[in-house]
């Protein structure tokens, strides 16, 4: 790739308005545990545990947990449920903005959501390289409900593009931003704290934040 043709971008947020992990198992997974488990990641207090183990240990608890739910699926099955899952839900919350910015260009994802999700947005848009959360399976294709999580490896990539322009609207991808040549940021009314993040950055001036139209959640 030439300098001018490297494009990074998050999924999550920015490509699309979904937490595209939980949203997909959401959509895929009916067993009365799993909506027993979403249903008490709702409560605060269990919430906010979850949010400090993360912190503390870089393991989110709560996604590994859901996760799970996906073990003695083959992988057949579940890149069909990707796929339909991209039709059905991801394409009528696509964020119009970024893919208008991005235009006809190929881009590197860069996401911690699962590679089977990401797969199926590759299918579909222009896609050179993907870099996400691994779902592991056994020999036989059948998936172990365990994950290679990409959340806290992001910045790796610094060590394969040292010149491109990045889509994300994830403060923790500030390192990205920062060595970016171009910026294109989702806020959702928080443009004050990535500025504030951002005032001694080199790159400033080539940043562009895009207003997001619905609320995170």
């Amino acid at each position: 790739m030439n300098k001018a043709s490297i494009i990074l971008s998050d999924i999550c947020w920015t490509l699309y308005y979904s937490n595209t992990t939980f949203d997909f198992l959401d959509y895929t997974i009916q067993d009365p545990r799993y909506i027993f488990l979403r249903k008490r990641y709702r409560q605060p207090i269990y919430r906010k545990l979850n949010i400090l183990w993360y912190r503390l240990t870089g393991i989110d608890l709560h996604r590994r947990k859901a996760v799970g739910f996906l073990k003695g699926r083959t992988k057949k099955e579940l890149l069909e449920q990707a796929e339909h899952f991209y039709q059905e839900y991801l394409i009528p919350r696509q964020t119009e903005e970024v893919h208008k910015a991005i235009g006809n260009s190929p881009i590197v994802l860069v996401s911690g959501t699962l590679d089977i999700i990401a797969q199926a947005i590759a299918r579909h848009i222009k896609v050179s390289e993907i870099h996400a959360s691994r779902l592991l399976f056994d020999e036989k294709g059948i998936c172990k409900g365990e994950l290679d999580d990409f959340l806290l490896c992001k910045s790796d990539v610094l060590q394969q593009y040292h010149h491109f322009t990045i889509f994300t609207d994830n403060l923790t991808d500030l390192p990205l931003v920062r060595a970016a040549d171009k910026a294109f940021i989702v806020e959702y009314g928080n443009q004050e704290r990535w500025q504030r993040a951002l005032a001694d950055s080199k790159n400033s001036s080539q940043i562009t934040f895009i207003h997001a139209t619905t609320a995170r959640y």
